[in-house]
């Protein structure tokens, strides 16, 4: 199977360290800037199929490596050894390319406990390393560290259902509809003619039912969202969010103005017609 742009590959530093994954494109970025040596690893994703760099990316021009000449004859081997008994400086080998380092995949964040996990030695950082969106395993520190979701909490099944958790956004959109209506079926049977007192109790219930249910998303969002949903970095999983966020908050305010309103209407309505 030969290798095209979009193939996907991690990248195995030096301390055996994967990261990634990455396509071509970003590959010889990495080259470029040096992070990438000829002699580098690369493990396609799909294949699990191990490479040098330099036989996957044919198309970039590695730096030739120096050679390493090493002693040929006793003579050589008896020079070297009286060098260093000696205390100079013996011959040495060329330099090997430095070992790869990478930045964190993730993009930034601006809370302390994601500056403390970035912050982390590279061997310590384990599997948190890799790009993990939407394959519902580990959540990096950095989306740890986001404590609220205000489109998850504002927009509540809509997101979900963006997300690609569409089975549970429907799931909650119709236990809820059918939720209200059963409210209502109590309301109109059960409570004509009681004190107006009930149905405010039965109405402040379902309210905070709601809320609730909010709540939970706009706590457990962030997570969620990483787990089920692909995004190319933290950076972008934060720039997503927050055009949710300011989606959610508008509907959010706006529909809580129009139930505020719509309670004030009917209580109005209803005193009107009992005075």
């Amino acid at each position: 199977m030969q290798p095209d742009e979009s193939t996907q590959y991690l990248v195995i530093a030096a301390n055996g360290e994967k990261y990634g994954p990455a396509d071509m494109a970003v590959l010889i970025s990495w080259c470029s800037e040096g992070r990438i040596a000829q002699n580098t690893l690369l493990e396609r994703v799909d294949t699990g199929l191990q490479l040098p760099a330099s036989q996957v990316l044919t198309q970039f021009s590695f730096p030739a490596l120096a050679d390493v000449s090493q002693p040929t004859s006793h003579t050589d081997v008896m020079e070297h050894t009286n060098a260093t008994t000696q205390g100079e400086n013996p011959r040495t080998l060329p330099d090997q390319p430095a070992p790869v380092s990478f930045n964190p995949l993730y993009g930034t964040a601006s809370s302390k406990a994601a500056e403390a996990a970035r912050s982390a030695p590279l061997p310590q950082r384990g599997p948190q390393s890799l790009n993990t969106s939407g394959m519902n395993i580990d959540v990096p520190p950095e989306v740890e560290a986001m404590k609220w979701n205000w489109g998850a909490f504002g927009l509540s099944w809509i997101w979900l259902c963006g997300m690609n958790r569409v089975m549970a956004g429907i799931i909650l959109l119709i236990g809820y509809t059918v939720f209200k209506l059963l409210v209502n079926l109590i309301i109109n049977q059960y409570l004509k003619g009681r004190p107006m007192s009930l149905t405010f109790a039965v109405l402040v219930i379902q309210f905070f039912i709601g809320l609730s249910i909010q709540i939970y998303l706009g706590r457990k969002g962030n997570s969620m969202a990483w787990r089920y949903r692909r995004f190319d970095s933290v950076q972008h999983f934060i720039d997503v969010q927050t055009k949710w966020a300011m989606a959610g908050i508008i509907f959010f305010l706006c529909s809580s103005t129009a139930t505020i309103l719509g309670y004030i209407a009917i209580f109005t309505l209803s005193g009107l017609f009992h005075a």
